[in-house]
């Protein structure tokens, strides 16, 4: 099968600055610039044209690597992208443990990375925001 797309790497770009600055909730602004020079592994789920979700993955070290920017679109929510985009990552991770940090609000994400097979590893705050690390070992 030959899948050719009309879409440029910057218009790729353009579409996941968008869904990370929508959706994120902090006030750091993501640039599409910072997508196509950062050191981080993007997965996208398309509709046509349309990016609908995406994913980060961030070698951290010869151990570690990270999940970031997990978004979806709001009209494609509760249909299993989110899902298949951190099964993505996982299946593309090549250290030995893989870790993300949510919001304990945040309780969407939190059972999605649990149905994942993620443990919780440890809690902070930044500011006000109670964060959870959670983390999977994985089979290399």
């Amino acid at each position: 099968m030959n899948l050719f797309l009309t879409l440029s790497k910057q218009d790729i770009a353009l579409q996941i600055a968008a869904l990370i600055n929508k959706y994120n909730g902090w006030q750091i602004t993501c640039k599409p610039y910072y997508i196509l020079n950062s050191n981080v592994d993007y997965f996208v789920e398309l509709n046509q044209n349309l990016v609908i979700g995406c994913v980060g993955l961030q070698y951290e070290n010869n151990l570690n690597s990270k999940i970031i920017h997990l978004c979806v679109h709001d009209s494609y929510r509760r249909k299993g992208i989110g899902k298949k985009l951190i099964l993505t990552a996982i299946n593309n991770c090549k250290t030995s443990i893989l870790n993300t940090t949510i919001r304990t609000t945040n309780f969407n994400s939190l059972y999605l990375f649990y149905s994942a097979g993620f443990l919780n590893k440890s809690m902070f705050y930044i500011g006000n925001n109670q964060m959870v690390c959670v983390s999977k070992s994985m089979v290399i």
